[in-house]
């Protein structure tokens, strides 16, 4: 459901809707909600009950259910049950 005030976007197969500050996306049967809280987005990943704190200059890509961080040389993938952080480089 679409309502006044919401932006809704359809990005490479991914559904991504704006609204109160807070940025839902959804691929692959997984949703990301983004909520921005003191400068600072907090990626929240209901299904795996997750926190990842991130900050600026940081890149966010989610793919195959997959929530991948890519920030200071550090790919941080976050699945279904576990949290790795793997060094790639820079």
């Amino acid at each position: 459901m679409v309502t006044s005030g919401m932006l809704v976007k359809v990005i490479g197969g991914m559904l991504v809707m704006a609204t109160d500050g807070r940025l839902v996306m959804v691929t692959g049967g997984m949703p990301v909600l983004v909520v921005m809280t003191g400068g600072l987005p907090v990626l929240v990943v209901s299904k795996a009950n997750l926190l990842v704190l991130a900050t600026s200059g940081i890149l966010v890509v989610v793919t195959g259910g997959r929530l991948v961080i890519v920030t200071g040389g550090l790919l941080v993938v976050v699945t279904y049950s576990m949290l790795v952080v793997e060094r790639v480089a820079c």
